[in-house]
């Protein structure tokens, strides 16, 4: 009910209407929508950051090839060592 008026444009994220096109369609937002929460750009950004820095650990290495040795094919290419292959890596079990 809150969102019939507003643009299909914006109904996913009726916040990014500018005033005149809240005005135009009278959902305003923090009134008849509320505001968002959190900024989801900049979360958004600090979560893949944080995600990305992990995938140096040792421990997440060893557990990425584990999944791929117990759920691809054993002669699978290993994405950061040209020319070897799963089968021949038997360091992680």
């Amino acid at each position: 009910q809150e969102l019939t008026d507003v643009p299909v444009a914006y109904i996913h994220k009726p916040w990014e209407m500018t005033v005149l096109e809240q005005q135009f369609c009278n959902t305003f937002i923090g009134e008849d929508y509320p505001a968002p929460i959190i900024n989801t750009k900049k979360t958004g950004k600090r979560a893949g950051d944080i995600l990305w820095k992990m995938k140096e650990d040792k421990i997440v290495q060893q557990d990425a090839y584990r999944i791929l040795k117990r759920h691809t094919l054993a002669n699978r290419k290993v994405w950061d060592e040209p020319g070897h292959t799963l089968a021949n890596r038997n360091n992680f079990d």
